[in-house]
């Protein structure tokens, strides 16, 4: 499932949602692969209920930016 969901505080809300629904795996799209790599390991022991993450990249945009600025 492609979604934008890792931003501070937003996994913790949608991820248990996510499992309740069915959805076993998530592909971010445009990811702070900063947050991604702390959650990442916190999923796979079970410590926060979630999918399993694929976190693709962090945005790329090109002069003018059209989206968000990337998380540094």
């Amino acid at each position: 499932m492609h979604v934008h969901v890792l931003f501070e505080g937003v996994p913790e809300l949608v991820f248990p949602l996510f499992v309740a629904n069915g959805v076993t795996g998530v592909r971010d799209m445009s990811s702070d692969l900063a947050l991604a790599a702390r959650l990442r390991p916190q999923l796979e022991r079970g410590e926060v209920l979630g999918p399993r993450l694929v976190a693709a990249s962090p945005i790329v945009d090109g002069p003018p930016p059209s989206g968000r600025a990337p998380s540094p």
